[in-house]
């Protein structure tokens, strides 16, 4: 309803339809203009509450140099079903790089070490013993070195992951996967290498002692060059299988990519088992000749042996573990 007014005083209600027409007054009969309805306001629409502060992003756990964080899933390999390698970042330091490998020449300073290095010595020091033991012993022989093979195959996937610790074996992978695998793969580890030198002995129809003796260039260029490549072998196949070698490309350019760090991995090898090898030497001519040394130097020589191959592979998966982002592949 519209309110208007006469001139005279009057008062009047009328329906908004009448806006804009004329209306008579009861009381002086005077024509009352109708006046339009007053447009009303629009609402102020409502600011936008101001958004709400976000919370910063959590950072992620602080990293032990030597230790996977639990916040990374682990990577398996679907045929052996082993934890690979490390999420902790790489640390491409030469300084890291040489104390870690320096430490692994003392690695059974601490106690867990020694403790699981003097079961598996003691296991690998039965085998001249088993020497004795006609086809029985021999078997039995296969299966110790399967089952060091697969020990040394732990070590190099334990120290790819950063650990200072040496693994503890157990029978839990079965004989096969546990033994007779590792034993292969091992074999396969010298025999992809040294595959050239190998197929140039065949064919030149030669005997490997003369062609030492003469100092044939091929033999030793294929020879030098596979003992070079050898820790690459080793690491490939711990941890990338045999296969991995199909990509051999790959192998060739990582190792130039990395060629520094993976020289000093090859020299600290061959300091670890030179020493072994002149270590036996020294032990065998003080004991009279290996013909006559008694059986328990035999049987010391190859838990000297074992902790040589401990610390070769041990230098070997360090390798990986600090310059791995330089691969030209990835495990991850």
């Amino acid at each position: 309803m519209l309110s208007v007014t006469c001139k005279c005083g009057a008062h009047y209600r009328v329906p908004e339809k009448l806006a804009g027409k004329r209306a008579k007054c009861k009381h002086c009969d005077h024509l009352i203009p109708i006046p339009a309805p007053k447009p009303t306001s629009a609402a102020q629409p409502a600011k936008p509450a101001p958004p709400k502060p976000q919370r910063p992003p959590p950072e992620p756990p602080p990293v032990d140099e030597h230790e996977r964080p639990s916040w990374v899933p682990p990577l398996v390999d679907e045929t052996h079903g082993r934890d690979r390698v490390s999420r902790t970042p790489a640390t491409e330091s030469f300084t890291t790089f040489w104390s870690d490998c320096s430490w692994s020449f003392l690695f059974v300073s601490e106690t867990g070490n020694l403790v699981s290095f003097l079961i598996v010595g003691a296991i690998a020091s039965i085998q001249p013993l088993l020497l004795y033991g006609g086809c029985f012993g021999m078997i039995g022989s296969l299966v110790v070195s399967g089952w060091i093979a697969a020990f040394l195959f732990g070590v190099v996937e334990e120290s790819a992951l950063g650990k200072r610790e040496i693994p503890t074996m157990t029978l839990t992978d079965g004989i096969v996967d546990g033994i007779v695998t590792p034993f292969f793969k091992f074999l396969a580890t010298w025999l992809i290498v040294l595959l050239p030198v190998i197929v140039y002995v065949v064919i030149v129809g030669g005997d490997v002692s003369v062609l030492i003796e003469d100092f044939d260039p091929v033999f030793f260029s294929l020879f030098g060059a596979g003992v070079f490549i050898w820790p690459m072998s080793v690491l490939v196949i711990a941890i990338g299988g045999v296969s991995s070698f199909l990509r051999f490309d790959l192998i060739v350019v990582t190792i130039l990519k990395t060629f520094l760090p993976y020289l000093i991995t090859c020299v600290l090898t061959a300091v670890a088992l030179g020493a072994f090898w002149f270590a036996r030497e020294g032990m065998v001519e003080s004991s009279g000749g290996a013909a006559s040394h008694p059986m328990a130097l035999a049987m010391a020589l190859e838990v000297v042996g074992l902790y040589a191959w401990v610390v070769a592979m041990r230098v070997i998966g360090l390798y990986y573990f600090h310059f791995k982002g330089r691969f030209a592949w990835s495990w991850e």
